[in-house]
């Protein structure tokens, strides 16, 4: 038989399956259901201070989600089932990949206002974690998540959560549509804490010293620097690392991994943050998980965003996560989706004569670039002070049709159609790429120049 257990904060867990914050951790019934079909964890709904988000009653937009394809399109839909899929037991048809939840926002006093809200706060919370840990019992750990602005306010949450049946803590500094007192100025301002690296410091020092449970820190995808702050993390006493939802802002390039045969391939220009859906999330998160490895983080990281089948599991798996946190797939096709992440991960592993999933976590890094420094650093633009690029776009006379739409679409300004064909200025062109993406003949490319 496999072994799935792995750790996440140092604590044993029985797979890497964990069901993120999220509509499936709402209430401690839907995280029965979800222990049910074998997930090692649930992370609960955030903690957040009432006089920072005062309820508004009676107004939750409806409808409080949507669905959107690769394209940003509200069409997403599952592919219809067969009459045949009946017989086979599949009554639910095909779901494709490539979808991403939209989540509606009220927008309040303050500002945005999440439809996906807490229903427990304060003491509440104290009983939504005991009840959730009553229900889910000793397999599933129940993770508390807790947020906060001030020292008080920190401590306060700090001494809830140890009061509790929680087996773990993620410190959320990664909730966008939150708020913080901020470094400098010390006005509150919207936005995720974890975009500064003295906060992320402060905090999980703060918190470490006050709680004796183990303890993570969530990260948002809009970090300036993912190791930076995986580094304070871990010298401040963090034992886990989560993030997801987006690329982060790093300098590590995007990454495919293929486990079959056991490659990894990057994209060195391929744009290394962008707001993207679905499974094409995950080369970002990938690429994220081994920097933060190849840097040197020890601690365990759970891994979030894009997953939509079990390979993708794998595939974070092979690149560094200790675990993986999944909530999009859970809410679009259910929390028993587990069962069948877990069923694949173990036939794809006893059909290779994988033993443990050990023997496959991190077993990519090897072959990848380890000396980061080497790694091309983003460039400034020119028209902020930086240099020329060094790559250009090249046009291929014999393809180009003359249609002008390089032109129009250029934001730079660094195209003018000539009497034929278009003409490009270096001194205002930042190779974006838009042209090139959008050319309907194939006319333009890039290339790097001697």
């Amino acid at each position: 038989m496999v072994d799935l257990s792995t750790t996440y904060m140092g604590v044993a867990i029985k797979n890497p399956l964990i069901v993120a914050a999220g509509p499936t951790t709402q209430t401690p019934e839907i995280c029965k259901k979800a222990a049910n079909f074998g997930w090692a964890g649930v992370v609960l709904k955030t903690l957040f201070p009432e006089e920072h988000f005062p309820p508004i009653p009676n107004s939750v937009p409806r409808p409080m989600y949507g669905l959107v394809d690769a394209g940003w399109r509200r069409t997403w839909k599952p592919i219809a089932p067969k009459a045949s899929d009946a017989v086979r037991g599949k009554k639910r048809g095909k779901v494709r990949p490539d979808y991403g939840l939209v989540n509606n926002f009220l927008v309040g006093p303050e500002g945005p206002v999440s439809s996906i809200g807490n229903f427990f706060l304060g003491h509440d919370y104290l009983q939504y974690i005991n009840r959730t840990k009553d229900l889910v019992g000793d397999d599933c750990k129940v993770i508390a998540s807790i947020y906060a602005a001030t020292e008080g306010e920190w401590e306060k949450y700090c001494n809830l959560v140890n009061k509790s049946e929680a087996d773990m803590v993620e410190l959320n500094l990664g909730c966008g549509i939150a708020g913080y007192l901020h470094p400098k100025t010390g006005e509150w301002t919207r936005g995720a804490i974890g975009i500064h690296s003295d906060l992320v410091e402060k905090w999980t020092k703060f918190c470490g010293e006050r709680l004796d449970k183990p303890m993570g820190v969530k990260l948002p995808p809009s970090a300036p620097s993912a190791v930076i702050a995986g580094q304070l993390i871990e010298q401040n006493g963090g034992q886990g690392i989560q993030f997801g939802d987006a690329g982060l802002l790093h300098n590590m390039p995007a990454l495919v991994v293929d486990p079959d045969l056991m490659e990894v391939g990057t994209f060195p220009r391929y744009p290394t943050f962008s707001i993207i859906v679905g499974s094409l999330l995950l080369p970002f998160v990938c690429g994220t998980t081994a920097n933060l490895r190849l840097n040197g983080i020890k601690i365990d990281i759970s891994s979030c965003g894009g997953i939509r089948d079990y390979m993708d599991i794998i595939r974070l798996l092979m690149v560094g996560a200790s675990s993986t946190q999944v909530c999009v797939a859970t809410v679009v096709e259910g929390v028993g989706i587990g069962a069948e992440f877990l069923d694949g991960i173990t036939a794809w592993m006893e059909e290779r004569g994988y033993e443990s999933i050990r023997e496959i976590q991190g077993c990519l890094l090897p072959k990848m670039q380890t000396d980061v420094s080497k790694l091309p650093a983003p460039e400034t633009l020119q028209i902020m002070g930086g240099p020329t690029p060094t790559s250009t776009v090249k046009l291929d006379e014999k393809r180009c049709i003359s249609c002008g739409w390089c032109e129009a679409s250029c934001s730079h300004l660094a195209i003018k159609m000539g009497e034929k064909y278009p003409e490009f200025d270096r001194k205002l062109c930042e190779v974006c790429g838009m042209c090139v993406a959008l050319c309907p003949s194939g006319a333009l490319l890039i290339v790097t120049e001697d």
